[in-house]
């Protein structure tokens, strides 16, 4: 008979670990995460800088040449 013992964590008050990073506690800066996609979608409707503090939104232009 095998018996194994599996920690899993779930999320509680995320007010609660981002103070604690805020803080300084490292274990709770590694539990955050940076959603890419979504601050996109959110630098795309906004179409300005300095809308969330510690996120830089800019604007990028891309050329295309056809032929």
């Amino acid at each position: 008979e095998i018996k194994s013992v599996i920690w899993k964590a779930e999320l509680q008050s995320f007010e609660k670990l981002i103070k604690a990073a805020a803080d300084g506690d490292v274990n709770a800066i590694t539990c955050l995460s940076f959603d890419q996609s979504a601050a996109n979608k959110l630098a795309t409707a906004f179409k300005r800088e300095n809308v969330i503090s510690g996120v830089a939104f800019e604007k990028q232009f891309r050329i295309s040449h056809r032929g």
